[in-house]
């Protein structure tokens, strides 16, 4: 194998495409044979059972992780699969959105996804730390389970808002001034 940036880059592209579509075919597969589907409750309920379950370990000792929607999906599917089910790869979005809605779902998901990028995109330089906060979390959407990308928007989005307020109040700095705005 040559060793120069542009075999280095198709390899890596080709082998993301490979380890991450495989998920989407055990996913396809799963739903063709079992018909059973979240029906959107683990882009709803699984979030916050997602976020709560440290709390819930601790306190409680009840384990909301494996209560919840997608975690039931995957062991109802894995009679219909001929290996066990492996969340691995890219296309975490796409295969929860066929769990969640069938064939209907990649188009709903993705049209709401593009959506939001261009209410962003369209008002960068009026959101200020809001597009900021877009722009680091708007790739973590595709390379992670929606649970997952609930709680880490949720866990960044406060401790950037408390570093901003650190920022703007105690050290007197505004990032967001006339100077600042033409750069973004």
């Amino acid at each position: 194998m040559k060793d120069d940036l542009k075999t280095n880059a198709i390899s890596s592209v080709n082998i993301e495409g490979q380890v991450g579509s495989y998920m989407l075919r055990q996913t396809i597969y799963g739903v063709n044979l079992s018909n059973e589907l979240t029906y959107g409750r683990d882009y709803v309920i699984d979030p916050i059972m997602y976020f709560m379950h440290p709390i819930s370990q601790k306190f409680f000792n009840i384990s909301l992780r494996d209560k919840m929607y997608f975690s039931k999906w995957i062991n109802d599917i894995s009679n219909y699969l001929p290996e066990k089910y492996s969340p691995m790869g890219g296309f975490y979005y796409i295969a929860e959105s066929i769990a969640a809605f069938y064939y209907f779902g990649p188009a709903l998901v993705t049209f709401i996804y593009a959506l939001i990028c261009v209410y962003f995109e369209n008002r960068r330089n009026k959101l200020g730390i809001k597009y900021i906060l877009y722009l680091a979390l708007a790739t973590i959407f595709i390379k992670t389970t929606f649970q997952n990308f609930f709680t880490l928007s949720l866990v960044i989005s406060i401790l950037t808002y408390i570093c901003y307020i650190f920022i703007k109040k105690i050290c007197k700095i505004n990032f967001f001034n006339k100077g600042y705005k033409k750069i973004l």
